[in-house]
């Protein structure tokens, strides 16, 4: 897990999964253990809440899909984000048919 959480560097938290152990690390350390991926996501997104983290460029639409369509908690940024992740996903469903 040590080797995992240096390369790369990330402040922002994350889910880890290492065999049968899935972690959520921030800042380059494990935070708590969680039982399920269910667990996982939810408890990643409670720590950008709690530790006000700004969601990265990389999976910030991603993570504005989930607070939005998951959990319910629509935003002004989730909706930039949505316009911008919605077409992606789209396409990928039309293409997926042909």
């Amino acid at each position: 897990m040590s080797a995992a959480l240096i390369d790369p560097p990330r402040i922002a938290p994350f889910i880890m999964k290492i065999g049968e152990s899935i972690q959520i690390i921030a800042d380059g350390d494990p935070l708590f253990e969680c039982t399920s991926c269910e667990e996982a996501l939810f408890d990643l997104m409670c720590c950008y809440y709690v530790f006000n983290f700004k969601y990265s460029p990389e999976v910030g639409p991603a993570l504005h899909f989930i607070q939005s369509e998951v959990m319910k908690m629509p935003d002004d940024a989730t909706t930039k984000s949505l316009s911008v992740l919605l077409p992606l996903l789209n396409n990928l469903k039309v293409n997926s048919v042909k």
